[in-house]
């Protein structure tokens, strides 16, 4: 009988055990799905191209010298201890030149310093993310830790007109058709509204209760390869506009009219065409002027505040 009240007593010390780590694992539910919440921020930073006028034909090559600015406004939702989602709209500027990225002394870079193109382009980027910090937050939003790294990723729609400068005024590139888009027997020009993949990194600091600072470094991999309306090959230059002439062959644009002696050393004698000048096959109609096998990227580093809506002012609690 002695044996069965003890036996009796560690089964009902065991169940109450059981429900009572029931009862801690929904509230620790509980409190986690109580951080979910919205909120709004403004983020301040700079964009990098990397593209057919970048110094090397690789991701991570990039001119320094055209970094230009970005500014984004978003909207978040908080799912979890975890997780949330973003809703972001965001501009940013791009810039190259070849007269400043191709070095004429290297043999590499010749080409694209004859070739001589230059462009600026302002994207409106419209995006929503998913954001997933790697440091698990419990508990009310005021009690998140104070540092959180964090990585995303999603999908973006983007609006964006590349332009060169001629006689001191940005042109539009794409209603010339540089590369001969839009006439018989060339390719239809292509579409100034495209698709990118947003993907990166970050941190926040909890600044305090309401507001997070983040910094975020974050790629966006496109769809198309005419952020800098270089892509494809040279059309015949009859053929073209006047003005897309005289950016696309007499290459003056940015740069200016250049000396391509030292930049054909080795080459070739410069040889004078219909449309402008070319070098050891390179500017005629047909030879390359672009990689369309590669797509344009560019990068968005920026600083962010976020402000927690709803959070109000927390009342001390008092124990008696």
């Amino acid at each position: 009988m002695k044996k069965l009240a003890i036996l009796l007593t560690l089964l009902l010390v065991s169940f109450a055990s059981q429900a009572q780590q029931r009862r801690s694992t929904k509230q620790k539910t509980q409190r986690e799905f109580s951080q979910s919440y919205w909120t709004v921020g403004v983020g301040i930073g700079i964009g990098n191209y990397f593209g057919d006028l970048a110094p090397k034909e690789q991701y991570t090559s990039t001119n320094i010298a055209f970094t230009r600015p970005s500014f984004s406004f978003e909207v978040a939702r908080r799912l979890g201890p975890r997780s949330a989602v973003e809703f972001e709209l965001g501009w940013v500027r791009l810039q190259g030149s070849d007269t400043e990225s191709a070095d004429p002394k290297n043999i590499r870079h010749r080409y694209r310093y004859i070739r001589n193109a230059s462009f600026r382009n302002d994207l409106f980027e419209l995006s929503v993310m998913y954001s997933y910090e790697l440091k698990r937050s419990l508990d009310m939003y005021y009690r998140r830790d104070t540092w959180r790294p964090y990585v995303f990723g999603g999908v973006a729609g983007f609006y964006h007109n590349p332009k060169t400068q001629v006689g001191g005024k940005w042109v539009a590139l794409q209603p010339l058709g540089t590369e001969g888009q839009g006439l018989p027997d060339y390719k239809p020009k292509y579409s100034l509204v495209n698709i990118a993949i947003p993907f990166g990194l970050g941190i926040k600091y909890k600044l305090r209760d309401d507001m997070d600072l983040a910094f975020e470094v974050g790629y966006r991999y496109t769809f198309t390869d005419y952020l800098d309306d270089v892509s494809g090959n040279y059309a015949d230059a009859t053929e073209l506009s006047p003005l897309a002439k005289l950016i696309a062959f007499d290459r003056i644009a940015e740069g200016g009219t250049r000396d391509f002696k030292g930049a054909t050393d080795d080459l070739g004698p410069l040889i004078t065409v219909p449309g402008g000048i070319t070098v050891n096959g390179f500017g005629a109609k047909g030879d390359q002027r672009g990689n369309p096998n590669d797509k344009d990227i560019y990068i968005v580093t920026s600083v962010r505040l976020n402000y927690i809506l709803g959070a109000g002012v927390r009342c001390p609690k008092f124990r008696r």
